[in-house]
Parts: structure tokens; C-alpha cells; sequence
């Protein structure tokens, strides 16, 4: 194998190992991001059932993690 192809090899090995690096960080970042929006929904709606209820906005927040005010919103939705 003369020095060009052994060049070319290295490149396209390099190339390669780039590749999959890429793929890997944004399958981990897509993965991460999908996680968090499914949690966001399911918090969205047990505060949605908790609404309906009639339970308290500070109660509901506690149980979420969410503001009075995206509490007030998330119930003007549902009217």
C-alpha cells in the first residue's frame, strides 16, 4: 500500500469514527429531550385531573413543580 492510500485509509477511518461519534451524541441529546417533554406531559396532565378535581393551585404546585401561573393557564384550557 503506497503512502496515498495509507493516507486515504486514515482519512476515511477518521471520517468514519466522526460519523458514529455524531450519531451517538444525537441520539443521546434526542433521547434526552424526549424524556423530558413525556415527563412535562405527564405532569401536565395528572395537574390536568387535579384541576378538575377542584384541588388547590399551591397544592397542585407542589405535587408538579409548576407556577400559579401555568397552573391558571393550563385551567383556562380546560374550560
Amino acid at each position: 500500500m503506497g503512502l496515498q492510500q495509507n493516507l486515504e485509509a486514515i482519512r476515511n477511518s477518521g471520517l468514519e469514527e466522526g460519523r458514529e461519534q455524531g450519531l451517538r451524541k444525537g441520539l443521546e441529546q434526542g433521547l434526552e429531550q424526549g424524556l423530558e417533554q413525556g415527563l412535562e406531559q405527564g405532569l401536565e396532565q395528572a395537574a390536568s385531573r387535579m384541576l378538575r378535581l377542584g384541588l388547590d393551585l399551591e397544592i397542585i404546585g407542589e405535587a408538579t413543580g409548576f407556577s400559579k401561573e401555568k397552573l391558571q393557564k393550563l385551567r383556562e384550557r380546560l374550560k
